[in-house]
């Protein structure tokens, strides 16, 4: 049998072996190729390019371009101005030497000096809203200034003060609620007086001290649960005064206070009452400040700072904190504190006392400090935007900024206000 292919044939089959062995480099060559970096997933996108084209031709092989700035970013916005005004619309009419209560909604202004006569009125304002409401008057106490007033968790009670140098010993209890009035019964009322030492304890509103034809050293206690008036105990009890600010603290379970004036001066002395037993304690004299007046007071939780007020004929830049149970006084620093002054307020925040406003002749002031007791530092306030310079104002703190209101610049009594967020 002949074997041999036919030279047709035999073309064939060698055109077939050359386009198998062509097929067979081509693979080859394909997977000993590396894969291309630039051609990766994992690079960022170049930031001068729309990253959502992905059409657009890349000039750089994938790369970011080094060449080209990052896009400048806008600055930030700048922090609020702390201070803020109220709202003069419906607003009181301007006045000094009047009461504020905070009542977890409402700042509530009432009674007070306008520069001529006393005022038996108020309003109160909304922070959240920037709005004020006028006071009903129907009932409300006869026309006073510094007189006591205290909230009591659901109204307002206002006690004492004066018209001209005579004291008055009635008041009212306001509910904001119902906006109405309810006289507060006469019988069992301590003698009638103003600028004293008033705290509430959560049953009761204390009422110590004071002036009105004299320096007055007795005091009571106001139930409104009843509408009675209890006497507080008198041994012991520290010698008359009257305080020209809110100089009285509340710690729980004692009324505390220091300094205060009588007859001959400033006074550098203070009480400890404890309610429960009915009876006083003297305060520690070691370490504690110099006689003084017009100063203020706060209870941080654990200590009685006093600060600042008029001793001498000066205006005094310091103060010291009381720690009741340690009986000791400490002193604060004087770096970053604030200027010497008197009449001025001080609220506690929670973690610090803040300091604003004031007296000291002849100036009216418009500055303050915040004092940490955790560090031990003061920290001036922002003036930004703050209110203008008075004394004998009022302050209230709401949970979150200060409130002042009202008092006297030198000139006139005051119908603006402002809040401060720290």
């Amino acid at each position: 049998m002949d074997l041999r292919l036919s030279p047709s044939i035999a073309s064939l089959l060698v055109a077939l072996g050359a386009l198998a062995a062509c097929t067979t480099n081509t693979v080859v060559e394909t997977e000993t190729v590396p894969a291309d970096p630039a051609a990766t997933d994992e690079l960022p996108a170049d930031p001068g390019d729309d990253a959502d084209d992905a059409s657009a031709p890349r000039h750089d092989g994938g790369a970011a371009d080094a060449s080209k700035p990052p896009p400048s970013k806008p600055p930030p916005a700048p922090p609020p101005a702390p201070w803020k005004a109220t709202s003069a619309a419906g607003a009181p009419a301007g006045r000094s030497l009047h009461s504020a209560v905070w009542t977890g909604k409402e700042m509530i202004v009432w009674g007070g000096f306008d520069g001529t006569s006393n005022r038996a009125d108020g309003a109160a304002y909304d922070p959240a809203a920037d709005t004020w409401r006028t006071l009903a008057t129907a009932n409300a106490p006869s026309p006073r200034r510094g007189h006591a007033a205290v909230w009591t968790g659901s109204a307002m009670i206002v006690w004492g003060g004066n018209v001209g140098t005579v004291g008055l010993a009635d008041g009212g209890v306001y509910d904001p609620a119902t906006d109405t009035w309810t006289p507060i019964p006469a019988s069992g009322a301590p003698a009638a007086r103003a600028y004293a030492a008033v705290v509430w304890t959560g049953s009761e509103m204390l009422v110590w001290g004071g002036a009105s034809a004299s320096y007055v050293s007795s005091g009571g206690a106001f139930a409104p649960g009843n509408g009675s008036w209890s006497p507080l105990a008198t041994a012991g009890e520290p010698s008359a005064r009257a305080f020209n600010s809110t100089a009285a603290a509340w710690t729980g379970t004692r009324m505390l206070f220091f300094g205060g004036r009588n007859g001959a001066g400033a006074l550098a002395s203070g009480g400890s009452y404890d309610r429960a037993a009915n009876a006083w304690q003297a305060l520690p004299s070691a370490g504690a400040p110099s006689a003084r007046s017009a100063h203020t007071a706060v209870w941080t939780g654990s200590e009685l700072v006093v600060w600042g007020g008029e001793g001498g004929g000066s205006s005094l830049a310091d103060g010291a904190a009381l720690d009741p149970a340690a009986q000791a006084w400490s002193p604060l620093p004087s770096a970053s504190a604030p200027s010497a002054r008197r009449f001025h307020t001080a609220v506690w925040t929670g973690t610090t006392m803040i300091v604003w406003g004031g007296w000291n002749p002849p100036a009216y002031l418009a500055s303050g400090s915040a004092w940490d007791p955790a560090s031990g530092k003061w920290t001036p306030l922002s003036t930004e935007g703050g209110p203008k310079g008075r004394s004998n104002h009022t302050a209230v703190w709401t949970g979150k900024e200060m409130i002042v209101w009202g008092g006297y610049d030198g000139a006139s009594q005051l119908a603006t206000g402002a809040r401060y967020a720290p």
